[in-house]
């Protein structure tokens, strides 16, 4: 999904240079430099982020597809690269041989955990549905649940960590010997304060899901999460299970307009969502945002989510409706289609929690992680060349520059906006947009949000931003999601 610095993928005896879209082999053995990562999606729908100076081997993962009945019509194909998230039979046996990564698992090892196995040189991981991270650091292995629950093997006997357990956090020595934590590690961005040490036992607790709806029945994916807002939530009822399963963690969605709502030009996009509705896959179909007419609820309808991602470091997800018509209804009764035949409507949609709280000092400067493509009003699909983000939080400022190609045409956007009082909001505009290297006539906007803990100095972990570019005849539009940021 995602390349950043120096990364290879080992095949037999070569090794060839990681990029985006690639598509990988069970064997074969992922490589990260001192300052490259990896994002990678595997086919059961699990998400891995490989750290800096890593080595991850895919010892053997498959997922088997169950043979469909025989009077069975042939399903139609996906719009984008097809992705099985609907199978839980399969094996998933991979090793960290050196290094870190962290994880939301797939289906694979739900039904059958003994099918999920990681494999390190001084213990091996068992998963019961979970998003965990694990890490590597002189002989010695240090381990964080943020959600679920994992088991750690070794010959004296099991451990475990997470939901229904004493602790989340904790390491592995080079002599496998287990020690607990109550507060994270300093590995991941915690302290290294010890609390008790546990040897063997096995909690029985099966967790709460893997943070992709795991948990959910099968037979009703679609499920409504209420998330903070000043107004009161608009519910979207499409759950009828009367006692629904331990929801995974809900999401934030975020601001993807500037104002309640916003169209012009083939753009198309609502703002602040009070709602959503995420699909098993975990891909939006729905939300709760303004309208000039009153609140009112989004449905994907026949259009397709396509161009979809996730980022475990910050947990933003991205995507876009496309190819169909979405259908929004209006409180008080009213409905509109929104054809999408020629455009898309982006999202982007962070974790839920308390926003944080944003430092008054201090400047910061982020890395892009991910990215819709950035689409016009005419059925084109572009590619983003590059973005930035930087914020000063002393000046409540942010600093956006966007570079994209789109229809044979190339777009430079820079520009600056301000933090809005009292929340993680920010949106500006871009001073300067240069359409092949002309620049009158246009204009651009942005809109998005800071997200996580500030565990780096108090500075926040990432950012969503949606932004918006017009020469007054076209206008295009896209997402980008930004992370490792640099206090």
């Amino acid at each position: 999904m995602f390349v950043l610095g120096g990364a290879s993928i080992e095949r037999g005896q070569s090794a060839i240079a990681a990029q985006r879209g690639q598509q990988l082999e069970s064997g074969d053995t992922l490589v990260t430099g001192l300052s490259g990562r990896m994002h990678v999606r595997m086919d059961d729908g699990a998400v891995i982020t490989l750290k800096p100076d890593s080595r991850f081997e895919l010892t053997d993962y498959a997922v088997e597809e169950a043979p469909a009945p025989a009077a069975q019509a042939p399903a139609p194909a996906e719009p984008d690269a097809p992705i099985v998230r609907t199978r839980s039979n399969g094996r998933a046996f991979m090793s960290l041989l050196k290094g870190g990564f962290r994880t939301i698992t797939g289906l694979i090892g739900k039904a059958d955990k003994e099918a999920y196995q990681i494999k390190t040189p001084v213990a091996t991981i068992g998963i019961r549905g979970t998003h965990f991270e694990i890490q590597l650091i002189n002989g010695e292995l240090f381990l964080a649940v943020w959600d679920g629950a994992i088991d750690v093997l070794l010959p004296g006997g099991t451990t475990s960590f997470g939901d229904g357990q004493q602790f989340s956090f904790g390491l592995v020595n080079d002599e496998g010997e287990v020690t607990g934590f109550d507060e994270p590690p300093e590995a991941f961005g915690g302290t290294d304060d010890t609390s008790t040490l546990i040897l063997g036992g096995r909690g029985e607790s099966e967790g709460q899901g893997n943070g992709q709806g795991e948990d959910k029945d099968q037979t009703d994916q679609r499920r409504p999460v209420e998330v903070a807002s000043t107004d009161d939530p608009e519910e979207l009822d499409r759950d009828d299970d009367p006692d629904p399963d331990p929801e995974p963690d809900p999401v934030t969605p975020v601001a993807t307009g500037a104002g309640p709502y916003r169209e012009s030009s083939g753009f198309t996009t609502a703002a602040l969502s009070r709602a959503v509705v995420i699909e098993e896959s975990g891909d939006v179909t729905g939300f709760v945002a303004g309208h000039p007419d009153g609140a009112a609820s989004y449905d994907v309808g026949t259009a397709a989510v396509t161009n979809t991602g996730f980022d475990p470091n910050t947990e933003i997800r991205w995507g876009r409706w496309a190819d169909g018509v979405a259908t929004i209804a209006i409180e008080g009764g009213a409905t509109e289609n929104l054809d999408l035949t020629s455009q898309s409507l982006h999202y982007i949609v962070g974790p839920t929690g308390d926003e944080p709280v944003l430092p008054i000092t201090g400047t910061a400067s982020y890395t892009l992680v991910g990215n819709t493509n950035p689409t016009d009003g005419n059925g084109n699909v572009g590619v983003l060349g590059s973005a930035s983000l930087s914020a000063n939080f002393t000046e409540r400022t942010v600093d956006s520059v966007i570079d994209l190609a789109i229809a044979d045409t190339v777009w430079n956007a820079s520009g600056s906006g301000t933090l809005t009082d009292d929340s993680n909001l920010f949106s500006g505009t871009y001073d300067t947009v240069s359409v092949n290297g002309e620049t009158a006539g246009n204009s651009g906007i942005f809109d998005g949000f800071f997200i996580g803990d500030g565990n780096n100095n108090g500075t926040p972990d990432g950012a969503g931003l949606i932004y918006n570019l017009t020469n007054g005849t076209d206008s295009v539009t896209g997402g980008a999601v930004f992370g490792e940021p640099s206090p």
